[in-house]
């Protein structure tokens, strides 16, 4: 997630934000400021919806 002060709380930590998003690494940028969201059991937002049917 990305708030007003998403950019402040980063710097503060000095993560750079160019250099995390060239390396396509948005998990070690948003873990540390704890605005990472985990989707699921997959660890990522593709497959993580499960439907179980159950024909009488």
């Amino acid at each position: 997630m990305v708030f007003p002060d998403t950019l402040e709380r980063a710097a503060a930590q000095n993560l750079n934000a160019a250099k995390f998003l060239e390396n396509n690494d948005s998990t070690g940028y948003f873990r540390p400021i704890g605005d990472l969201i985990l989707c699921g059991p997959t660890q990522t937002n593709v497959n993580d919806f499960r439907v179980i049917l159950v024909d009488p």
